[in-house]
């Protein structure tokens, strides 16, 4: 399947930019993978929260991964990562809690981050409504979404809320993405235009995105010590790999870097999830073809431990 053709985010409105990534993840990803329970919940927080929960195997407790989805803060929703996350439930084996946070711009920063820590303190105080082990919480997203969860990783070990594990798949960690050569090295030829990423941060964080600071802001900057273990899938031709692999170098505690090499590379982080799901579902031996993308190298040896992550015992 081939991508769809657009134009840069600025030449458009919202509700195409939004249409358009719905249009684009029914082109390219697969069939829909059953999973035995698939319920929508809702969660109070400062508003009432959409979450989708996938559970695998309903009459067990299971290890579970709260996802947060990918698109800029603006774009994508429950029905755009439907099917990535029922492959992940499927794949790993654990309960999936996707959640529908709020969305910019009607909704600004932190908007989006305080519905995900609504949902990860939901998840582990009440683990029975979603038949979850509370003592094995990971957190994963992509994109954006990786960048939430990047902020409430960092949220979660100041709070004193235990997480296992972190999965970012190509995450955007710094609110200035255009100091990164990738950023100037992998334009539309790749699937992003240039100052598309500088357009989604002023729709989150503001026309004064450059003067915010903080961890909920720019986690690549934020003290990691202490934080949960990470994993940090990259896509060789994307431009946010340099702040992605700046962050695994940045990380105290030595993440497992899985790069992605590709044909062409790509930058639709929702389409790159094939990689994910792979290392959830612990196997690194065939390619996937995402986008006419083709994963010659999902996983290096690096990331092995990674597919036992929820169910080894606690780091001391």
């Amino acid at each position: 399947a081939q991508m769809p053709v657009r134009r840069p985010r600025r030449e458009g409105s919202i509700e195409e930019a939004r249409a358009g990534l719905v249009a684009a993840a029914a082109a390219v990803l697969g069939p829909v993978e059953p999973v035995a329970r698939v319920v929508d919940l809702a969660v109070r927080g400062h508003v009432t929260i959409p979450v989708r929960l996938y559970h695998p195997d309903p009459k067990s407790v299971l290890p579970a991964v709260v996802y947060a989805h990918g698109g800029g803060w603006v774009l994508g929703d429950l029905e755009t990562h439907d099917r990535l996350c029922r492959a992940l439930a499927g794949a790993s084996g654990c309960a999936v809690i996707a959640i529908d946070y709020r969305r910019a711009p009607e909704d600004p920063f932190p908007a989006a981050w305080l519905d995900v820590q609504a949902v990860l303190r939901e998840v582990g105080a009440n683990p029975v409504i979603f038949g979850i082990d509370p003592a094995c919480i990971a957190l994963a997203g992509d994109s954006a979404g990786g960048q939430l969860m990047a902020a409430t990783a960092l949220w979660a070990r100041d709070a004193g809320i235990a997480i296992r594990h972190v999965v970012l798949l190509l995450p955007d960690v710094d609110n200035h993405p255009e100091r990164w050569p990738s950023h100037r090295e992998f334009d539309e030829r790749y699937g992003l235009y240039p100052d598309d990423q500088v357009w989604y941060y002023e729709q989150y964080f503001g026309p004064d995105r450059r003067s915010l600071e903080g961890a909920g802001v720019s986690p690549l900057h934020a003290d990691l010590s202490g934080v949960a273990s990470m994993t940090i899938v990259l896509a060789e031709c994307d431009p946010v790999h340099d702040e992605g692999r700046h962050l695994r170098d940045a990380s105290t505690r030595p993440p497992c870097l899985s790069k992605c090499s590709t044909t062409r590379g790509c930058s639709i982080p929702s389409f790159c999830f094939a990689a994910s799901i792979q290392l959830a579902g612990r196997s690194a031996t065939s390619p996937r073809h995402c986008a006419g993308i083709c994963w010659t190298e999902v996983f290096s040896s690096e990331c092995e431990h990674v597919g036992g992550a929820l169910t080894s015992p606690q780091d001391q």
